[in-house]
């Protein structure tokens, strides 16, 4: 079964106010040989002054390294998702060479996935969550959002070393998978049990599963994007907010 897959980062409201663009970046694919579904999500830090920059060339590079080792037929482990990492860092500090900036300032989080048909890459650092589907549309998040001290406080993928960097290769079979950034938290996670909220994906998904055309995964891209940015969503959220949900599971309407 082929993948199916919808992603979008949108303007939070507190940002467009403030004259402000998106600091949100996604960047996905699904590699025609190997059928891989590819995809890494960021979330700029609101202190930083490059974050836009930092979360566009966090998943750019992060996207580009996965598939230059596709082309290279080789297998990803968890060897080479270290390695991600460390050329994810080494391109932030060398733009922030060449601008003459703090690497602080290109503070960014950096989540992903690389999921084949007999097995899976996962990383993560920061907040934001990535949520699978388990099996019998039982949903749970492969880590819990990474926060620091604080709430609003986390950790970022420029930091040298990385030691919050989570990484887990699993031959579990994947076949449903949501990435989301801190902007959509506290509508997709219960903060009293630790768990997905089971209604949201179970309904976002449905919808991704029943569609059978290209024509038809875009129309739901385009609706994606504008539930995003609805008032509705932004009653409960003032961020920045990237959703990527990918099925390769059908449903009969």
């Amino acid at each position: 079964m082929m993948w199916k897959a919808i992603g979008k980062s949108v303007t939070g409201s507190l940002h467009v106010q403030a004259g402000k663009g998106c600091e949100d970046a996604i960047h996905y694919s699904i590699d025609n040989h190997s059928a891989a579904l590819i995809c890494f999500v960021s979330d700029g830090a609101g202190s930083a002054t490059q974050a836009a920059i930092a979360s566009k060339l966090a998943t750019q590079t992060a996207h580009d390294f996965i598939v230059h080792q596709l082309q290279q037929h080789q297998p990803v482990t968890e060897p080479d998702i270290y390695q991600l990492a460390e050329s994810v860092f080494d391109a932030l500090q060398q733009h922030a060479a060449h601008s003459k900036t703090s690497l602080a300032e290109y503070a960014c989080t950096l989540l992903g996935c690389i999921i084949f048909a007999e097995y899976a890459c996962f990383i993560q650092v920061g907040d934001g969550a990535i949520v699978k589907n388990t099996g019998n549309d039982f949903y749970a998040p492969v880590w819990w959002p990474h926060n620091g001290e604080y709430q609003n406080t986390t950790f970022f993928i420029n930091e040298n070393g990385h030691p919050h960097l989570k990484v887990l290769v699993t031959e579990e079979v994947i076949n449903e998978v949501a990435i989301f950034t801190d902007g959509l938290q506290m509508l997709t996670l219960n903060y009293e049990s630790n768990t997905a909220h089971h209604p949201f994906f179970k309904d976002m998904f449905k919808w991704l599963r029943i569609a059978h055309h290209p024509d038809q995964v875009g129309s739901l891209n385009q609706k994606l994007e504008e539930y995003l940015s609805s008032a509705t969503i932004n009653n409960l959220t003032n961020d920045d907010k990237t959703l990527f949900l990918a099925t390769r599971l059908q449903q009969s309407v």
